[in-house]
């Protein structure tokens, strides 16, 4: 018993004060659970590189802790844009297109009117859900409330915005900047 409670002891030493993943790290937050559910709010570092999610079973989860992600995609739009943005909480997704097969980060904001993306990198030993790039590239689209979606072209990493199912006008923008959203 007593080699049983060093062995966790030393688990739990040797995890616990790292930006390491630990197993509560991976809960699921999507819009439906996030309004019924009180949600940890306290502000973990994301570690380097930012691991946002991990596929597991074929479902992406959130790793990083989504009010952290809020708080720094906000800054730094603010920061690189001069536009003070809101986004909605219970808008952050992780995205997976399946015509270009990859993944991003997705929100929108507070309004309902603009679509924000950050293209992730899947790490295939690990599952891991990484941004690309140094994080230096988010992609907006602005318009009509139907389509007009941000996605990110697996072979070139270029950002596009999908057609308007209702309405027109859909808008493109990249703001870049080094380092990164999450860095």
């Amino acid at each position: 018993m007593k080699k049983l409670l060093k062995f966790l002891l030393v688990i739990i030493i040797s995890f616990g004060g790292l930006n390491s993943i630990n197993a509560k790290s991976f809960k699921t937050y999507t819009s439906e659970n996030i309004k019924s559910e009180k949600i940890n709010t306290n502000m973990n570092p994301i570690p380097s590189p930012p691991i946002i999610g991990h596929v597991t079973a074929g479902s992406a989860l959130f790793v990083a802790n989504i009010s952290t992600l809020k708080s720094q995609w906000e800054a730094w739009l603010f920061t690189n844009t001069g536009h003070a943005v809101l986004l909605n909480f219970s808008s952050f997704q992780i995205y997976y297109d399946p015509t270009e097969g990859n993944y991003s980060l997705q929100a929108i904001n507070t309004a309902g009117t603009i679509k924000y993306s950050v293209a992730l990198f899947l790490n295939g030993n690990n599952d891991l859900l990484e941004v690309q790039n140094q994080g230096g590239t988010t992609l907006t689209c602005t318009g009509c409330a139907v389509g007009c979606s941000p996605r990110w072209n697996a072979e070139t990493g270029d950002g596009y915005c999908t057609s308007c199912t209702e309405g027109s006008g859909c808008t493109k923008s990249e703001t870049s900047s080094l380092p990164g959203v999450f860095y």
